[in-house]
């Protein structure tokens, strides 16, 4: 720790002082480290706090965790629940065409509206919002599927959340349809590894008449294999969401007052990438052309 007037705090790191690097390459561990101009660390330094309540007896270990998550017992073969989308009534009757069966949001209860991961992720902002405590609340950051996988309860309304993988405008890669599908399973398989519910979660994704012209072909192997119940090792159920609805994970929002999301249709719900767009005249770069593109694009402004 460093002493800092009066206060020992704790570093982010100690290095070697710049003009010493070669006296340390030349013999390592010979020179003495001095801490860095972060200070202190604040992760560090609360870990340091608790740890000096507990072993003064002032707090139990169960206070640290007053939700009693450390006891859960994380179910022994989670099924990952999963929720086909489609963005309007031509798509479905397409897909179904093709043996692929989907909803649309009209297909869904009158009291349960799709939202985006942003929107949960500013109801979560207002959670620990407190003006008198000067409490800015949870930072609005970027949504894990863990989250996504949930549904939300606010004042009698039902909240579908949906999922990354497919939304367009998120991910330049999902011009790429057996790359999504293959970044699709990988999520499905940290979702079975590290879902904590006995609940199950359901992950819902919204199919676009994009998505579905580019590699409709990957989708419906994709669904052939989620129809079975398996994809690799994971056990996934495929149904409507009046079937998925029964056994989901439910966290009721209720706490956060007159707080609403904006009711969204299919017609405003995706929208598409302004900065791409899909030519089927695309062709691979030969190696010679692509050499000189790197080039281009390497070379300083």
């Amino acid at each position: 720790m460093v002493d800092s007037k009066g206060d020992r705090l704790i570093p982010e790191l100690y290095q070697v002082p710049i003009d010493l690097v070669e006296l340390e390459k030349a013999l390592p561990h010979s020179q003495n480290r001095v801490p860095n101009e972060n200070l202190p660390l604040v992760w560090a330094q609360s870990l340091y706090f608790l740890g000096s309540l507990l072993k003064a007896g002032l707090i139990r270990p169960d206070d640290l965790d007053p939700v009693g998550l450390h006891r859960m017992q994380k179910p022994k073969d989670t099924v990952v629940q999963i929720l086909l989308l489609a963005e309007n009534k031509e798509l479905k009757n397409k897909l179904k065409h093709h043996g692929v069966k989907s909803q649309t949001l009209d297909d869904l209860p009158a009291n349960t509206l799709v939202c985006m991961p942003e929107q949960i992720a500013e109801l979560y902002h207002q959670i620990g919002h407190n003006d008198k405590l000067k409490l800015t609340g949870r930072p609005i950051r970027r949504l894990k599927s863990l989250t996504t996988s949930r549904l939300f309860s606010i004042h009698g309304n039902t909240y579908l959340c949906l999922s990354l993988f497919f939304l367009e405008k998120e991910f330049y890669l999902t011009f790429d349809s057996r790359f999504l599908v293959e970044r699709f399973k990988n999520e499905l398989t940290y979702i079975h590894r590290h879902w904590p519910y006995h609940q199950k979660p359901v992950v819902a994704i919204m199919l676009t008449e994009n998505l579905a012209n580019r590699g409709l072909d990957d989708f419906q192997a994709l669904h052939g294999q989620l129809k079975k119940g398996k994809l690799g090792s994971i056990p996934v159920f495929l149904s409507s969401f009046q079937n998925l609805y029964r056994g989901a994970r439910i966290e009721n929002l209720d706490e956060l007052g007159d707080q609403k999301i904006p009711h969204l249709h299919s017609e405003t719900l995706i929208g598409q990438t302004s900065w791409l767009a899909f030519s089927e005249e695309a062709k691979p770069l030969k190696m010679k052309l692509n050499f000189k593109l790197r080039q281009k694009v390497m070379a300083p402004y």
